[in-house]
């Protein structure tokens, strides 16, 4: 609980010391990634999809508030703008700006793949695979700034196909279509850092639910946030 209190307490120094920034990688109990947390102005936190779309936008809950949990955020009270139906139509209805944060995205003249997909956030400008790239991984975030980002490919094993691998020099590994079947896809280590899990032959109140390995974990100054609410 210390480690999870310590870690989130970085986690809003940094993101109120530096804006527009990958602060956070969420990833859910099965090992599929949530989204990327991105960090704004004004304390502002934008969830970005693997694919380009917003998920959710507010600010941090403080540690030890009634409802924390990692990575759950609290309505953020900036003004939100959208644009009009004036504009491209993969544009229509999409956030224009949240605060002080300027948001855009490509437009279906541009690419049909990326249509509509988070081109920048504020100065943070985001890439994405294009159609020459395998089925799996086709139209999702490439990069993000000057983070490069990776996934399992088609080739891979079943289980960790399309899942995230890499963000810069940090890769992360899952457990295999080979090992206990209520752990197949879940993630079994992020750079250094390992995770385990109960399988299927513990007590079946605990099965698959997290048996070692800490919640949140910053690495290489981003915030790991596993079995995401």
């Amino acid at each position: 609980m210390k480690k999870i209190i310590f870690a989130s307490v970085f986690t809003l120094l940094f993101y109120f010391s530096y804006s527009q920034q990958l602060g956070q990688v969420l990833i859910a109990g099965n090992g599929n990634l949530s989204s990327f947390a991105f960090y704004a102005d004004q304390g502002l936190i934008i969830n970005l999809s693997s694919d380009g779309f917003i998920k959710e936008w507010g600010t941090a809950l403080e540690p030890g508030r009634i409802g924390y949990t990692p990575g759950k955020l609290q309505p953020f009270m900036g003004k939100a703008e959208y644009y009009d139906a004036g504009v491209d139509s993969s544009l229509k209805g999409k956030i224009r700006s949240l605060g002080t944060c300027m948001i855009t995205y490509y437009p279906s003249y541009e690419n049909k793949l990326l249509a509509g997909k988070i081109k920048t956030i504020g100065s943070f400008t985001m890439d994405y695979y294009r159609e020459q790239e395998d089925n799996i991984i086709r139209g999702k975030l490439k990069s993000a700034g000057t983070n490069t980002i990776s996934y399992y490919s088609s080739f891979d094993n079943e289980s960790l196909r399309g899942k995230l691998k890499s963000i810069n020099s940090t890769s992360l590994s899952y457990y295999s279509s080979f090992d206990d079947k209520v752990i197949r896809g879940k993630i079994k280590s992020i750079g250094n850092y390992s995770y385990t899990w109960y399988t299927s032959f513990e007590r079946r109140e605990y099965q698959g639910s997290l048996k070692s390995g800490s919640m949140t974990q910053i690495i290489n100054g981003i915030n790991f946030i596993i079995n995401y609410y």
